[in-house]
């Protein structure tokens, strides 16, 4: 089973109906960001033998969830790496451009040696409005208003980690259905496959798009 804290804080939850119900109209445009300053210098998540890759495979797997749950299912990606600011044998940082099958355009901007600032980690702009979602509060505004309104909590690692242990025993214990599914899960691979396929053609990749076994191991 595939664990996805951000599943489990309340403001996505939160988000995620608001969107499904239509308050903000149909979704636009999508973006998020984890973005932080964090040696990876001897980490076995930055070592491409063990971990598979850099910060793409290593954050890559929580953005994928993340817009999943907001905006739907991911059809194709187009992903770039920035230049390296630590010294790894694998990508520090990168961007990722995604299109819906719903036709909502999203990026995923992605790193460990840059640190942007943003307050948010995911903002949704929809045909009527949009939905802010920050480390410290979330908060949603109408098409064409600068107005926003305050109406969640933030971000709390710890809930969060909390809310999903007790969902993985209820799961386990046959009392709710897993959450990230099977298929949720399955499709969080093929984005950062897809994404890292992206890197090294330099062109846009469909999640499931056939590839030659040569083009998935080089």
């Amino acid at each position: 089973m595939m664990a996805s804290k951000f599943r489990f804080v309340g403001d996505v939850d939160d988000a995620r109906r608001r969107i499904a119900t239509g308050e903000i109209g149909e979704p636009v445009l999508y973006e998020n960001t984890f973005c932080s300053v964090v040696p990876m210098r001897g980490r076995w998540n930055a070592d491409r033998r063990v971990s598979g890759g850099g910060v793409l495979i290593d954050n890559g797997a929580h953005a994928a969830d993340l817009a999943r749950v907001l905006v739907g299912e991911i059809a194709r990606v187009f992903a770039v790496a920035g230049p390296r600011v630590q010294e790894l044998d694998v990508e520090d940082s990168a961007r990722i451009t995604f299109l819906t099958v719903r036709d909502c355009v999203g990026t995923a901007t992605l790193s460990w040696s840059v640190a942007t600032g943003d307050p948010a980690y995911a903002r949704v702009h929809g045909s009527e409005g949009s939905i802010e979602l920050g480390w410290r509060s979330m908060r949603i505004r109408g098409r064409g208003s600068s107005d926003w309104v305050e109406c969640g909590r933030g971000y709390d690692k710890t809930a969060a980690f909390e809310a999903q242990l007790t969902h993985f025993a209820r799961a386990v214990a046959g009392v709710e259905p897993a959450r990230p599914d099977a298929a949720d899960a399955l499709d969080s691979v093929r984005f950062v496959a897809a994404a890292q396929h992206s890197m090294r053609a330099q062109r846009w990749v469909g999640l499931r798009e056939e590839r030659s076994s040569d083009e998935v191991i080089r």
